[in-house]
């Protein structure tokens, strides 16, 4: 168990490797405190060299050598080269028939920087490392995965340092050779020593299956990482500082395990690295949470893979994060050529995960794909098209996607608009008998009209049914009722799940922005200018929540605003607003807008909606700027690819883009992930029509364009009672930066309950000749203690009108601890059942020895 009231001393550990990890991410390297080392004042070292040989399987996408400057003075490489030979046998791409080749360098070394040489690209399709910052490339040049010679040779000739590996013999050997490597492996220099010993001079690295915390301290560094390592020695100040420094250009990154800003709030826990960034977002974009195994489930999209991550075992005071399976689902449905993997969603009561996938034509219907928890197929079912978004109903019986189903070829001739959806999956009967229906907008194509007059915005000459574009489901805690984002038409749409049929759409009407508390930024000019305006916001939210506070159902919305940009279409052009240019719709290309009124995109903040009327109910108004302005003056509305000051305020601002809400002691607590300058908002909305902030964390690191935690895209929350610390956890996935980061709410402490089942009880539900079939299956729970005794096997069948008193009982006893399976029981398809596995079924201390299935 881990908590606040540990020692801040036994977390720091992971905090040092972790943040650098997340932070920098483009090459491996580390970070060394190191005493001094044997070497002149005019040396250059040879620091690490790393080979794959070209080949596959490798964790790092390209061979390198990293020089480093350990000197007081910047060292001029004009002149200099690096050799490089193998004697390796002849088909290797790595050998050079043990002839040197030779890389001419240039530029500057500063003081206790490195230089990075990038070598030629290995096969492998997936690696640890993607070396995309280096000083420079020397193209085709492979570096052998088992032996080779490495020299720096200085502008007269003279050979400065060299390392050989497994090649006795050649010239200037430095000592002992080192004796061996592998495609895995790297050699680094040990605190900068230079004793002209390879063998004890070097140590082997390997890299494969690391932690975060050894990536970190080894990663090789280039120009662009600046001087580490071997620092020189500050001279004391003479006399204290008598007034305090000014406020710093780049704010410090909140440290993994310290103290919460604020009683009760978030603290930092620190970040898993997926390997990749991509600027343009998808490297880490739905995480979801396991109790039953304590893994996340992050949908990879730079992958196109589910990620499976334990969160580990944070006992000891420190997380533990690791990457236990990638699964690969390109091969799992035939037929079907893979697009973008989207979403995923996990229910522990059927033991499955969930993932919507698209198909590569994005005018083909989707699917999803239903696995176990260890990622292996179950089944797929077709659904519409571009499934964008998916979930189970809380009570599982069913599973619902959002189907976009985007214009993405534009609206010329020939180009096809896919009409959106909400595909409904029925696993009422079982998952061999699930099936789906899709649920499309044509019965609101005569109802155009009063669409438009409830404020829909809708594109000019264009039916709802192929206008409207499904972005998000929320889902009441009833189960029966689905709110549907449709984000570009401001509007949300109600599903009666049941009966499977849209009851309501209704726009979300406009904020007004040159109301008092609904202050904005609308320029870029490099200033922070947060007044009002005559503009109007249109919310057009991304993700959504629901919260039943007090009985009454409410619908959260974080409001991002979008544009539809297909193409040569785009609905949004330039309009001058009070001397400046800002992004506004285009009126006269949409119905439901005023044309003397000017529309921007997003509300810049969150609201709370009476589900039932979607009267709004609170906005978080000017919040979101102001409070940004205020605590990071120098990074305001900056993009997530972009550290330009204001280089955001014309267009969407912060761009709020999920939302989840959690219940911690009574209180009501919203989190919003801001997706452009960075961080999670965390408001109080116990009594919703007061909701107040409560909370800002933000873990980006602004000292690099993409560093530390970077565009928030999807969240989840998990209880204290399944959290490895105690304590509420929130995850937030990055799909810049491509990092998962883990949040700490300091309220609502359960002691955790870290007893594993011995045994796992697995039912899969079907129906056959009108009776409900139960298949049953009970073994031993990987990686808990080995039960060998007895157990008993009890099924107890209920019916009537509210299923809480059991009419039959069957007990089967099992000797010895010995797996049942696939045993079954049939029983009236109105009647449920509860399946337990105990120890005996009287007696004194009877063990539940499997997580029960059924009736609760």
């Amino acid at each position: 168990m881990i908590n606040s009231r540990l020692p801040r001393k036994r977390k720091l550990g992971f905090i040092a490797g972790l943040l650098v990890f997340v932070q920098l991410v483009v090459s491996f390297g580390g970070v060394h405190a190191a005493e001094e080392s044997a070497v002149g004042p005019d040396t250059i070292l040879i620091h690490q060299v790393y080979g794959g040989g070209g080949k596959s399987d490798t964790p790092i996408s390209h061979s390198f050598i990293e020089l480093y400057n350990p000197t007081e003075a910047p060292i001029s490489l004009e002149g200099w080269k690096i050799e490089y030979s193998s004697l390796r046998s002849a088909g290797n791409p790595g050998t050079t028939a043990g002839e040197w080749v030779a890389l001419e360098l240039s530029g500057i070394i500063p003081s206790h920087a490195s230089y990075l040489i990038r070598g030629a690209a290995e096969t492998t399709s997936v690696s640890l490392l993607q070396m995309d910052s280096f000083d420079l490339d020397w193209t085709g040049r492979y570096i052998d995965n088992d032996q080779y010679n490495v020299r720096l040779v200085n502008g007269s000739g003279g050979v400065v340092d060299q390392v050989t590996v497994k090649e006795a013999g050649k010239d200037g050997v430095e000592g002992q050779v080192i004796p061996s490597i592998s495609k895995q492996k790297s050699i680094r220099r040990i605190n900068f020593n230079d004793t002209n010993q390879n063998n004890t001079d070097f140590e082997v690295l390997e890299y494969k299956s690391q932690t975060p915390e050894f990536i970190a301290l080894h990663r090789p560094r280039s120009l662009a990482d600046g001087a580490w390592g071997l620092t020189a020695p500050t001279e004391p100040t003479p006399n204290p500082v008598p007034n305090p420094a000014p406020t710093p250009q780049i704010p410090a990154v909140p440290a993994v395990g310290g103290e919460p800003a604020v009683p009760g709030g978030l603290s930092y826990w620190g970040s898993f690295f997926t390997g990749s960034q991509n600027e343009d977002g998808g490297a880490a974009e739905i995480v979801k949470y396991n109790p039953d195994n304590g893994n996340m489930y992050l949908v990879n999209g730079n992958a196109q893979t589910i990620d499976i991550i334990s969160l580990g075992d944070w006992s000891a005071g420190s997380a533990s994060f690791s990457l236990k399976k990638q699964v690969s689902l390109s091969s799992m449905i035939p037929g079907f050529t893979f697009g973008d993997v989207t979403s995923v969603d996990i229910h522990t009561g059927h033991q499955l995960i969930a993932v919507a996938v698209q198909e590569q034509d994005y005018a083909k219907n989707g699917a999803v794909l239903l696995l176990n928890y260890d990622g292996d197929y179950v089944t797929h079912l077709e659904v519409g098209v571009q499934p964008d978004m998916i979930t189970f109903t809380p009570d599982g019986q069913y599973v619902l996607t959002a189907d976009e189903g985007e214009p993405r070829s534009g609206y010329g001739p020939g180009a096809v608009d896919p009409k959106g959806s909400v595909s409904i999956i029925d696993l009422r009967d079982g998952i061999n008998s699930a099936k789906a229906v899709q649920v499309t907008f044509e019965a609101w194509d005569a109802a155009r009209a009063e669409l438009v007059n409830h404020q829909v915005i809708l594109k000019k000459n264009t039916l709802p049914s192929v206008d409207l574009e499904p972005e998000y489901i929320a889902v009441a805690d009833n189960s029966k009722t689905a709110y549907v984002t449709l984000q570009e038409a401001n509007a949300v749409a109600v599903l009666d799940i049941g009966s499977m049929k849209f009851t309501s759409i209704k726009g979300l009407g406009f904020k007004d922005h040159s109301l008092p508390g609904n202050e904005l930024d609308i320029h870029r000019n490099g200033q922070i200018e947060i007044h009002n305006y005559s503009v109007f916001g249109a919310y057009m939210p991304d993700g959504a929540a629901t919260a039943n506070i007090g009985g009454v159902t409410y619908l959260l919305t974080p409001n991002e605003g979008d544009a539809r940009e297909w193409a040569e279409y785009a609905n949004i052009g330039s309009t001058s607003v009070s001397g400046g240019s800002i992004d506004t719709l285009k009126n006269e290309e949409h119905d439901g807008l005023e044309n003397d009124k000017t529309y921007i995109l997003g509300g810049r903040s969150f609201s709370i909606w009476n589900a039932e009327t979607l009267e709004l109910v609170y906005d978080s108004g000017s919040d979101f700027e102001k409070i940004t302005a205020e605590r990071y003056p120098h990074q305001f509305n900056v993009s997530n690819d972009n550290l330009t000051l204001d280089h955001r305020s014309s267009k969407k601002g912060p761009e709020p883009e999920d939302i989840k809400v959690l219940e911690v002691e009574g209180k009501v607590y919203a989190f919003i992930g801001l997706e452009r300058i960075g961080g999670i908002m965390v408001y109080d909305i116990t009594n919703p029509a007061e909701a107040k902030f409560f909370d800002y964390m933000n873990t980006r690191d602004y000292s690099a364009k993409i560093k530390g935690d970077v565009a928030p895209e999807g969240l989840a929350v998990i209880k204290a009672a399944d959290s490895p610390t105690g304590y509420p956890l929130l995850l937030a996935a990055h799909e810049v930066s491509g990092t998962v980061a883990v949040y700490q709410l300091h309220q609502g402490y359960v002691e955790p309950d870290n007893d594993v089942r011995p045994l796992k009880l697995d039912v899969q539900k079907s129906t056959a000749s009108g009776m409900s079939v139960y298949q049953y299956s009970v073994s031993q729970t990987p990686g808990a203690p080995v039960y060998s005794s007895g157990y008993d096997l009890v099924v107890q069948v209920y019916e009537g009108a509210d299923y809480t008193t059991p009419g039959l009982t069957l007990i089967k006893h099992v000797q010895n601890g010995t797996d049942m399976v696939s045993e079954e029981i049939r029983i009236g398809q109105n009647k449920k059942v509860k399946i337990m596995v105990v120890s005996a079924v009287d007696g004194e201390n009877i063990q539940v020895l499997a997580d029960a299935y059924g009736v609760q």
